[in-house]
């Protein structure tokens, strides 16, 4: 049952709450109710619009009512079938400002609406300026002299209470409308506008609250007679005055025409990027080849070794494959003799390694145990070596003897068949593939691998030997 509407119903609707969740549950009840009215002139509106269907808008801030619930309508529009070719031709013909602007879907068609506001309750026509077809059928139809006397006719059978709202002007009681308040009305409905064709009977809130569960019937029946006002004045199939049919068909045709320089300009931008594609491998190759042909793009990171200096330890220097025979041997260069005590020590580790790599072939001289066994400290002297006369001092020439091998992993225990100097790639963790030095490898069996200027310890079963390229492969 109808129980009419309270004066609370109406202050739902202010500005203040327009936009708070808060009162959700008391607009939904509004909402309900006017959905009450809607049912009860359905039968009534239907026989005489059959395209007509009920309908309702949001009684919570949403995207569609741009986040504020200013009133609560319930009205009657055109089916599913006839709003589509409608918002059809309504996209297709509306601008930037018109798409920022979006209104409510109810705005772009031509409603029978019984409506609650701040102010009370309404029950009228309503053709917004933004329901574009509606609105252009009304100002072709306002302009034939024929279709305005239909119109006239059916504003003139209303009761007193009906009125037409003029922009800019009073309300003119609809049985009193005359040629002249339509020309005046048009006048105030220009295209691209905000106005509003509006014929209907206002309830202000107290009288409409005071009308309690009657009203569901007077304004069930006051949507009744506005039925056959709806039929002369919105579009329809039997009412078109703008050549909707046309208007469809050119809309269909620009959205294709655009959707046809979209594809060609979606190609173009393809072409053009593979096109730079191109040029780039291109740019690549050639940089590749300008480099020298012994290093190819699968190689980039196999570069062959630079001869290193004739004081380089020779765990630094390039390994040389099985069957590889140097054709050159380094010049002779004369080095400033070590202390005593050094150059013995070194003397005595050369003479060690000799024998262990006597009778083994080139390839396989560098194996060693995974750790290598801990090597007793030598005696260290606590004075300091005598410069003697005519030789360098400390800083004058490269580091000499034992003290050099230590200092660039000469001195460090091979493993696992890599020895200090050779070039290893990363087979794990984060550096994973990528290419360093060996420096050395500690008794734990943990290496220490150079990358440019950084240094990094990880262990040695992370790491796989990378064969240099010769100038002869």
């Amino acid at each position: 049952m109808f129980p009419g509407f309270a004066l609370d119903d109406f202050d739902s609707y202010v500005p203040e709450r327009a936009t708070s969740n808060m009162f959700n549950r008391q607009r939904l009840a509004v909402k309900e109710k006017l959905l009450e009215i809607t049912r009860a002139a359905a039968d009534a509106v239907r026989a005489a619009c059959p395209d007509l269907e009920p309908a309702a808008s949001d009684h919570a801030p949403t995207l569609r009512n741009g986040k504020r619930v200013e009133s609560q309508w319930s009205f009657f529009w055109r089916g599913p079938e006839l709003r589509a070719g409608v918002a059809e031709v309504i996209e297709g013909s509306r601008g930037l400002g018109d798409l920022l602007a979006d209104p409510p879907p109810w705005w772009r068609h031509a409603v029978l609406a019984a409506t609650v506001t701040p102010d009370g309750f309404a029950v009228g026509l309503r053709i917004s300026a933004q329901a574009l077809v509606d609105a252009a059928n009304l100002r072709a139809l306002l302009a034939d002299s024929e279709a305005r006397d239909r119109l006239l006719a059916a504003l003139r059978a209303l009761p007193e209470s009906f009125a037409l709202a003029v922009p800019g002007a009073a309300s003119v009681p609809a049985p009193a409308v005359t040629p002249a308040t339509l020309e005046a009305f048009l006048a105030a409905f220009p295209e691209g506008g905000t106005a509003w064709f509006d014929v209907g009977r206002t309830w202000p809130k107290p009288e409409a609250a005071a009308a309690g569960s009657g009203l569901l019937r007077r304004a069930a029946e006051d949507l009744e007679r506005l039925a056959p006002l709806y039929r002369c004045a919105a579009w329809t199939p039997d009412n078109d005055h703008v050549g909707f049919d046309r208007l469809l068909e050119r809309v269909r045709l620009e959205r294709a025409h655009e959707e046809e320089e979209h594809d060609d300009a979606q190609r173009a931008f393809s072409e053009r990027r593979a096109g730079s594609q191109a040029a780039a491998r291109e740019r690549l190759e050639r940089m590749f080849a300008d480099r020298g042909p012994a290093i190819t793009r699968g190689a980039t990171r196999e570069i062959p070794a630079s001869p290193l200096p004739a004081w380089a330890p020779v765990g630094r220097r390039r390994r040389e494959e099985p069957g590889e025979r140097s054709t050159e041997k380094p010049a002779a260069r004369e080095v400033p003799a070590a202390p005593e005590e050094a150059r013995s020590s070194v003397e005595a580790r050369a003479a060690a390694g000799g024998r262990e790599t006597s009778g083994r072939s080139a390839g396989a001289r560098h194996p060693r145990p995974a750790a290598e066994p801990p090597r007793p400290r030598e005696r260290e002297s606590t004075a300091a070596p005598q410069q003697r006369p005519g030789r360098p001092g400390p800083g004058s020439a490269p580091p000499t003897g034992r003290a050099a091998s230590l200092e660039h992993g000469g001195g460090a225990a091979e493993t696992g068949g890599i020895a200090p100097g050779s070039l290893v790639r990363f087979r794990d963790g984060s550096l994973r593939g990528r290419v360093g030095t060996l420096f050395e490898v500690s008794a734990r069996g943990e290496a220490r691998v150079m990358l440019g200027l950084f240094t990094t310890r990880v262990p040695v079963e992370q790491l796989a030997e990378v064969r240099r390229r010769t100038g002869s492969s």
